[in-house]
């Protein structure tokens, strides 16, 4: 029964979007809106490509460090921990969120004022806020 459910629930969602979609693709202003930014789109793409050809090249390189990156996530960590300790840095793995962000709470204090970069990272932990919660003053350079 709970399968029904979910597959009506699901076939809901799909006639939405159908009326929607279908609705859109009625809007004159849209249609308009929407052709002109796919030619922006491309317009900008073919002059950046042909301004910075290296941009390809430059892309594939990238997929390649990250591919390399991704199969060997364990050696390169273990060469950062190595390198942040022989400069006397600490270290910590977090294995989830709330793990990185109670190591971090372990760190401050009410009243700590924190200059932090910013990083996707910290955006992902939503640390601002968290820190602001501990009582800390979170400045960003």
């Amino acid at each position: 029964m709970n399968i029904m459910v979910e597959k009506s629930e699901m076939e809901k969602i799909y006639m939405d979007y159908l009326r929607q979609l279908s609705k859109a693709s009625a809007d004159r202003f849209l249609r308009l809106a929407l052709s002109r930014a796919v030619e922006s789109y491309r317009r900008n793409t073919e002059t950046a490509l042909r301004l910075f050809p290296h941009t390809v090249e430059l892309a594939e390189k990238l997929r390649e460090i990250k591919e390399y990156s991704l199969l060997h996530v364990d050696e390169l960590i273990s060469q950062a921990r190595d390198m942040i300790e022989d400069l006397k840095g600490h270290f910590y793995l977090a294995k989830t969120p709330d793990d990185a962000m109670d190591y971090i709470g372990d760190l401050v204090k009410p009243g700590d004022i924190v200059v932090k970069s910013k990083s996707l990272t910290s955006e992902e932990l939503h640390m601002n806020p968290r820190l602001e919660e501990m009582g800390c003053e979170v400045y960003e350079t």
